[in-house]
């Protein structure tokens, strides 16, 4: 039997959301796909491609537990307008 792997999608504000493979991405709460960096399916990443992220923009991969718990800290909450400003100042 093959072993499914768990896939890896870019968030909002350097973070990497790894889902385990039997959970797709339209499966999540909108609360959750409302702060990926795009909602296209196609911008799914595997373990490698996350780790590279990691390595040279020093993202951080969360479970799905461990980002709900961080969405709701003031950290969030500011890294969140800092890149909402981002978007608008350039």
């Amino acid at each position: 039997m093959k072993k499914m792997n768990p896939h890896y999608y870019l968030m909002k504000c350097k973070k990497i959301l790894r889902l385990e493979a039997e959970t797709s991405f339209a499966s999540l709460p909108l609360s959750i796909r409302e702060h990926a960096f795009t909602a296209d399916e196609k911008f799914q990443m595997n373990q490698e491609q996350a780790n590279w992220r990691v390595v040279l923009f020093r993202d951080e991969i969360m479970e799905m537990d461990e980002y709900n718990e961080w969405l709701a800290t003031p950290e969030a909450m500011l890294e969140e307008e800092d890149f909402e400003y981002d978007l608008t100042a350039n």
